[in-house]
């Protein structure tokens, strides 16, 4: 992991403690709220960041078994492991979602050094590196853990 710069590392190691932290002692009835209508729940926010592990997994090994494999966006819609998760209680997403963070971080740290020099392209985020793909899951997932916390701070319109 020492081939990934600083900040990426220690946000893989600690932002998804940020889930737990922030939904400790609300009911999933509230998490489950659709307080902005048409658009997802915290728990549904939940449940979305939970399925990224594997997703980016496979994502990094394609690339390293692959000549710049190119990746369609990710469609929720068509995800069997999200629609379980939704309908998962919040605690036993976290057990999942810490468990999937603790294997993928051993995964990243079987990552050979020349591992990092090899490139996928995303169709709308262009190419990228595998450290890239590392960084994007996690600023992805911060950008929903931030949309969870406005959601469980918002009462219902």
């Amino acid at each position: 992991m020492s081939n990934l710069p600083f900040s990426v590392i220690q946000r893989l190691q600690t932002q998804h403690l940020s889930l737990e932290e922030m939904t400790g002692g609300i009911p999933d009835e509230q998490l489950k709220e659709e307080k902005i209508p048409g658009k997802w729940s915290a728990l549904d926010n939940a449940a979305h960041i939970a399925v990224f592990h594997g997703i980016f997994k496979g994502r990094i090994e394609r690339v390293l078994e692959e000549e710049e494999p190119v990746f369609p966006p990710y469609k929720w819609e068509e995800d069997p492991l999200f629609a379980q998760y939704r309908q998962l209680p919040i605690r036993e997403l976290i057990e999942i979602y810490k468990d999937d963070r603790a294997d993928f971080i051993r995964y990243v740290n079987t990552l050979a050094p020349e591992s990092y020099r090899r490139f996928g392209r995303h169709l709308v985020y262009g190419r990228f590196s595998v450290a890239d793909l590392i960084e994007m899951m996690i600023l992805h997932e911060s950008h929903h853990l931030f949309t969870m916390f406005k959601l469980i701070h918002t009462t219902p319109k």
